[in-house]
């Protein structure tokens, strides 16, 4: 039987094959990305800089905003220390429920990010840690900008524009959601190795034990892969590795709730390889 219609789904293989959507992405789609590129909320005002006109800001002016960590960095300190993973989900729940009173800086003379905590935490041992050997692009990357008293940076109505309930286009795309990339099925094919695979020989029954079943796809990607007007690519379809994720981001979570989700199943995984956790399941507990 010959089917009428390409059958659509997605599929995941790891990282290799997923969906090349992200909520960066797109934003670059909209021209976000360009310094004219403002979004108002309608009867609002433009504020005098948004979040993402802020990352079109030199290196040096970058370097001059407060600004405050990310997970990805705080995590790092934590294995230099040698924080166990019960003193690193203590940290993350501060740093989740005021991320504005941690403060990170890029000092140029010691090569070297420098992170200030509020100090209410008591194991550990000082307020001021260093991270050597990091790049100021690390430093950009991993760091973000605290929204001043006057609410000049941050503003606009920007995040909005990627409200999934609210943004049409938006809503669209998560109606169909999924980390998978989609596909057209577009042929099947089944081999049933009569040559080589055993054979069940009950009345009734007489087939082969397996076969081999292939299929043919026609991806259908998210955004459609390519060079932006600025030479950058604009949504990867091979999204592994740091370089990879930088460009856009996950295809659920911004950058701070990936990063928290990461720490948590890593943290997880360790205090299972270690034993640490009796609460976690799977873990023999001692009779």
């Amino acid at each position: 039987q010959v089917p009428t219609a390409s059958p659509l789904c997605r599929i995941r293989v790891g990282d290799l094959f997923t969906s090349n959507y992200s909520d960066v992405a797109m934003a670059r789609m909209m021209g976000a990305n360009s310094p004219e590129f403002v979004y108002v909320e309608p009867g609002g005002t433009a504020g005098t800089a948004s979040s993402i006109e802020e990352e079109n800001l030199t290196v040096d002016q970058k370097l001059e905003q407060d600004r405050y960590p990310t997970m990805a960095v705080i995590t790092e300190l934590s294995l230099k220390e040698g924080w166990n993973s019960n003193q690193l989900a203590k940290v993350q729940e501060d740093y989740s429920s005021a991320p504005a009173e941690y403060t990170i800086s890029w000092n140029a003379s010691k090569n070297a990010i420098e992170v200030i905590f509020p100090g209410i935490l008591p194991f550990i041992p000082g307020k001021k840690f260093s991270l050597a050997s990091k790049t100021k692009n690390y430093f950009l990357q991993y760091s973000k900008v605290k929204v001043k008293p006057d609410g000049s940076v941050g503003t606009g109505g920007i995040s909005s524009l990627f409200d999934r309930q609210k943004n049409p286009i938006m809503k669209a795309f998560n109606s169909t959601m999924g980390r998978g990339i989609a596909v057209a099925i577009t042929g099947i094919g089944l081999d049933w190795k009569l040559n080589s695979a055993p054979w069940n020989m009950e009345p009734g029954h007489k087939a082969p034990r397996m076969c081999e079943i292939s299929l043919s796809l026609t991806p259908i990607h998210d955004i459609t892969p390519g060079l932006d007007h600025e030479g950058v690519n604009r949504a990867p379809i091979y999204k592994v590795g740091d370089s990879s994720k930088s460009l856009t981001g996950d295809v659920w979570h911004n950058k701070n709730a990936y990063n928290k989700l990461v720490t948590g199943i890593e943290g997880a995984r360790d205090a299972y390889l270690r034993a640490e956790e009796k609460g976690l399941p799977d873990i023999p507990t001692e009779e």
